[in-house]
């Protein structure tokens, strides 16, 4: 005679509970990796503006006058100007990231 015999399913070696933890660990780490992913795409968008900070500025001491003095002048105008439009990387009231410092305007081979 054959006997068939059911065993029950045992309730602790379940695995149900842990699509949760695979959640929080995949969540925290797409939030991780996306918090790296906006301060590296940030610092590099300030780079690039802080390039066309300074490349403004020597353009316009280059092209802007007639003697050095002039050029100087305009050229420093220009920068504080483009500064004020950027508060994030005024030296003062800026948030703190970045700073950007004072100019330095003239032929600096001559410095």
């Amino acid at each position: 005679m054959l006997t068939i015999q059911r065993t029950r399913k045992n309730n602790s070696k379940s695995n149900a509970g842990f699509i949760i933890a695979d959640f929080l660990f995949a969540f925290v780490l797409v939030i991780g990796v996306g918090i790296i992913i906006f301060a590296f795409t940030f610092s590099l968008a300030t780079i690039e503006i802080t390039q066309y900070i300074v490349w403004s500025t020597a353009r316009n001491y280059a092209a802007s006058s007639v003697t050095e003095v002039d050029a100087n002048k305009s050229a420093k105008e220009k920068f504080k100007n483009l500064r004020k439009q950027f508060p994030m990387l005024a030296t003062q009231g800026g948030a703190g990231w970045f700073e950007l410092s004072d100019v330095t305007v003239g032929d600096l081979a001559k410095v």
